[in-house]
């Protein structure tokens, strides 16, 4: 299947007193490496960030405008990086979500059935985890498009509206990185 993927790796991360936690470790690997590695089959990889961290070869760097704009506004950068792309489907990932990498088969097999705006993957307790989900590039373009400018756009508000399919995921895969607690009980460390 043929698609292309964002990394969103930007955030001051408040909630971790303002640590770099794309630099947080798990299993010795980086927040972000598990994030580049966990899509590594798209086509094309677009990480959107600082891009001051090394990344695996093909990875390119862009920046949301302005910096600290928010994911809708990330989003918006990372189509603008994919523009001469035929791919019809993103794959969209935050970075801090070190077991991303489950849930991306059971993602990709519903959106390659088609039938919808996207396809989101539902945490254990139902909740949509819309930065762990595959859009249709068309759909997701028009919607950035309309709301321009996007800085502070929310990015349910760039959703809304559209038909977007809950996919279950094993329940570890939507866990994210948000607290020390949340570090500790997913295993990552500082580097």
């Amino acid at each position: 299947m043929d698609f292309d993927a964002v990394v969103l790796a930007g955030g001051r991360s408040r909630r971790l007193g303002g640590i770099d936690k794309r630099q947080l470790q798990v299993g010795g690997r980086s927040l972000l490496q598990l994030a580049c590695e966990a899509v590594g089959a798209a086509t094309d990889i677009v990480a959107v960030g600082p891009g001051d961290l090394p990344t695996p070869a093909g990875v390119r760097w862009v920046h949301e405008q302005p910096p600290g704009g928010g994911p809708a506004a990330a989003l918006g950068a990372a189509l603008d990086a994919l523009a001469r792309s035929s791919r019809q489907l993103v794959l969209v990932l935050a970075c801090d979500v070190p077991r991303s990498g489950e849930a991306l088969p059971s993602l990709l097999a519903a959106a390659s059935a088609g039938g919808a705006d996207g396809w989101v993957a539902v945490d254990e307790d139902g909740r949509r985890q819309t930065l762990l989900a595959v859009y249709t590039r068309r759909t997701l373009h028009r919607r950035l498009q309309a709301l321009a400018p996007l800085d502070g756009t929310a990015l349910r508000v760039v959703l809304d509206g559209l038909d977007l399919a809950e996919v279950q995921v094993p329940p570890a895969a939507t866990r994210d990185i948000d607290t020390w607690d949340d570090a500790q009980e997913l295993g990552a460390r500082r580097p």
